[in-house]
């Protein structure tokens, strides 16, 4: 079995490929919207202006973080926190998913596996920080991934 992987050169690309497709918008914070840890209040505008586009054509977003203690962004963006990603059993999800953004394969395409929709598979904005297991997990999933975009 091969799941579907769009890659992205970065958010803005990702975004636009996201516009694309009807249904809510399923992102990943750390890494991708952010470094890890970022402040999201200080963040928000910032935020609203990258994602704007795919909540100007009438879909949902919906930011997805392992995070605990994230707070709400905005009313139009709201935040599952200590998600577990990509389990999805322990938080309601909209029904209408179209896809997941996201800068890792061992949590966000396999979410986005587990949900059946393709991830957009973005470059880590914490490439330096970022755990020698998700960078393992990384390239041990990447042959499971057919890419349906550009190749990076």
């Amino acid at each position: 079995m091969r799941w579907s992987v769009v890659t992205a050169r970065d958010l803005q690309e990702a975004v636009q490929h996201a516009r694309a497709r009807p249904g809510t918008v399923l992102v990943d914070l750390d890494g991708t919207l952010g470094p890890t840890g970022f402040p999201l209040n200080a963040s928000r505008s910032a935020l609203l202006a990258v994602l704007g586009p795919i909540l100007a054509n009438g879909h949902g977003v919906l930011v997805v973080t392992n995070r605990g203690g994230a707070e709400q962004l905005d009313s139009r963006l709201p935040v599952v926190a200590r998600a577990r990603k990509p389990f999805t059993r322990l938080w309601r999800l909209p029904g209408d998913i179209s896809c997941v953004i996201g800068d890792q394969l061992f949590a966000d395409g396999l979410l986005a596996a587990r949900l059946g929709v393709p991830i957009i598979h973005v470059p880590s904005l914490d490439m330096q920080r970022r755990r020698p297991l998700a960078r393992w997990g990384d390239k041990a999933l990447k042959p499971l991934f057919r890419n349906d975009g550009r190749e990076r």
